[in-house]
């Protein structure tokens, strides 16, 4: 039986996968009190994403945070 996904354990996986799974069913719970138009400017979050990806990931909790 396999115990990881690449880098990242499959009990992790899982974990994170749960937690992600959460976090959309409460964003669906709770769409109404979301404005329905962007709040940003075009470009905004293109120049907040770093020009290369990080030597390692972060967890499900921080990526959820900068969702949020």
């Amino acid at each position: 039986m396999r115990k990881t996904m690449s880098d990242m354990p499959i009990e992790e996986f899982r974990k994170s996968g749960h937690q992600l799974i959460d976090w959309i069913a409460d964003y669906l719970n709770d769409i109404e009190k979301y404005p329905p138009l962007s709040q940003v400017n075009p470009g905004d979050i293109l120049k907040r994403i770093p020009e290369s990806p990080p030597q390692k990931g972060e967890d499900i909790e921080n990526v959820l945070k900068d969702v949020d």
